[in-house]
């Protein structure tokens, strides 16, 4: 009997004594793409590189899916957590929640990268993101100790505990990091590119090249 339970404890022990993590979030301020505080109803995500092969930048196809995963085909950067942006600071910009007992799972592990995605134009309740819309990024793997972190420990999944993620632009706690580092400067795929003033400039000697022939003929 006695070698039974012994047997049933070694059975469980792994399910009871699993990681489990606390990631207390600050991020100050938070811009749409024209430089203006992002809306406190906007969307924020804790997400994981689970692969390690760098975050999707939201190009592969449209519309995003913002479920579980949001990397399109690949499905390999784990969304960890989804808050409101203006929540707990009930202003516009201002960002600061906790997720509470995350565990690591078949995909997500230690070591691999955290990022803080926020999209102005999206609420808690959008389950994608077409194309167009504008969003950022912000991710810091700095080694622990780096002034750069204004307080805040290195966005990287590391033992399991409680940790501080902080992003702080210029205009905030007097930060290295300019305000346009928190600008929502990424776009989901399906937009035209602007042009590069050289290619402008050839089409437009092509354009006239054709014209003038046209007249000469």
């Amino acid at each position: 009997m006695k070698k039974a339970l012994i047997y049933l404890f070694a059975f469980c022990a792994p399910a009871w004594v699993q990681a489990a993590y606390t990631f207390n979030i600050s991020a100050a301020g938070l811009y749409d793409e024209n430089g203006n505080l992002a809306s406190k109803d906007g969307l924020v995500l804790l997400v994981a590189d689970t692969s390690a092969n760098g975050f999707a930048t939201l190009s592969e196809s449209t519309p995003m899916t913002l479920n579980s995963f949001i990397n399109g085909p690949s499905n390999d950067d784990l969304i960890l957590a989804r808050w409101q942006l203006g929540a707990s600071s009930g202003s516009a910009g201002m960002f600061s929640d906790t997720a509470t007992n995350l565990s690591l799972t078949g995909n997500w592990n230690a070591g691999d990268p955290l990022a803080l995605m926020w999209f102005p134009s999206l609420t808690t309740a959008s389950t994608a993101a077409g194309a167009g819309v504008r969003y950022g990024m912000y991710s810091n793997l700095a080694s622990a100790g780096d002034s750069s972190l204004n307080g805040g420990d290195r966005w990287v999944t590391q033992g399991d505990g409680t940790y501080s993620l902080a992003f702080f632009t210029d205009s905030f706690a007097g930060s290295p990091r300019p305000d346009s580092a928190a600008y929502a400067s990424l776009t989901v795929s399906g937009t035209a590119a602007v042009p590069e003033p050289s290619r402008v400039l050839l089409l437009g000697v092509g354009l006239g090249t054709m014209l003038f022939r046209r007249r000469r003929a």
